[in-house]
């Protein structure tokens, strides 16, 4: 009886260890496959970044110029020559089931009004306003049920920008025929 009594006591502590060793396996494995997802999201966040400056670029040195030589002074193809519109419209198509990723390129007064900042957006351009420093944000949110990686980079402009989003008396016509003169302007360097 007491040789019965101590293979249970045996068996229990043996099954106590075998849960306990189980449980830190789970939790470490848990862990480090976490942190492995993380590590690609973040660098896929950052490969389609770099795609997307890549892009902007090409069209900003090196096309933009080229059409600019080409073209009847005065005139302006938003097609080729905006780097908004290129970037979105290349990485709409690299993308077109959206399975992958989400690209926007949004602003509090955009050109055109479907790309306006939604509120989430509206808090990221308020925090790279308030911190100029601050050249990208990276965190985890829960949007429809569902944990995203959202990456944010603020854009930035420059004189050179400032023709087609200053003062609308400087935008070329083709710009303000397609969009206006309301919408878009008044950016600062």
């Amino acid at each position: 009886m007491k040789h019965a009594s101590l293979q249970a006591k045996l068996t229990a502590r043996l099954c106590v260890v075998l849960v306990i060793l189980g449980l830190i396996f789970t939790a470490s494995l848990n862990h480090s496959l976490r942190t492995l997802l993380e590590t690609e999201v973040e660098d896929k966040a950052r490969l389609v970044f770099s795609n997307v400056l890549a892009v902007q670029s090409y069209v900003r040195d090196t096309l933009r110029p080229a059409m600019f030589d080409n073209l009847a002074p005065g005139a302006f193809v938003i097609e080729a020559m905006s780097t908004s519109y290129v970037t979105r419209k290349v990485m709409s198509d690299l993308n077109l089931s959206r399975d992958q990723f989400v690209y926007r390129r949004v602003a509090l007064d955009p050109r055109n009004p479907e790309f306006a900042a939604n509120a989430m957006e509206q808090e990221l351009i308020a925090r790279f306003a308030a911190q100029s420093g601050l050249a990208s944000f990276n965190s985890y949110r829960e949007m429809e049920g569902r944990e995203v990686f959202i990456s944010a980079r603020p854009v930035v402009f420059e004189a050179r920008c400032l023709s087609c989003h200053g003062d609308p008396g400087d935008a070329p016509a083709v710009m303000l025929a397609r969009y206006g003169d309301v919408r878009g302007f008044g950016r600062q360097e």
